[in-house]
């Protein structure tokens, strides 16, 4: 396991509020979501550019009753996580768009 510190800080109640609602529907521990942020913010280019070319995070709402059909769903196959089923369908949807376009 990686070593790992602390930070424990305070902010302003409405921003924690937008925080903790953003790091649930992203279905991480506040730990994974603080650790996805500060990373972010260092590979982000001061000029305004991203440096992260290699990943970029992608955040939607959806209902609460498709979210909990999803979270039935991952229950119901328990080697799949939410992020890979979403990515799944994401690279399936592509691939039927594009091999449309190309017929």
């Amino acid at each position: 396991m990686d070593d790992t510190r602390g930070i424990t800080v305070k902010v302003p109640t409405e921003l924690h509020g937008r925080a903790r609602q953003e790091q649930e529907s992203l279905a991480l521990t506040m730990s994974s979501y603080i650790t996805m942020i500060l990373e972010e913010h260092f590979n982000t280019d001061r000029k305004g550019g991203n440096g992260m070319d290699k990943t970029r995070t992608l955040a939607f709402q959806v209902s609460n009753e498709l979210f909990q059909r999803l979270k039935a769903h991952l229950a119901r196959n328990p080697g799949m996580t939410q992020k890979s089923f979403v990515l799944g369908l994401i690279e399936q949807a592509l691939q039927e768009a594009e091999g449309s376009i190309s017929e």
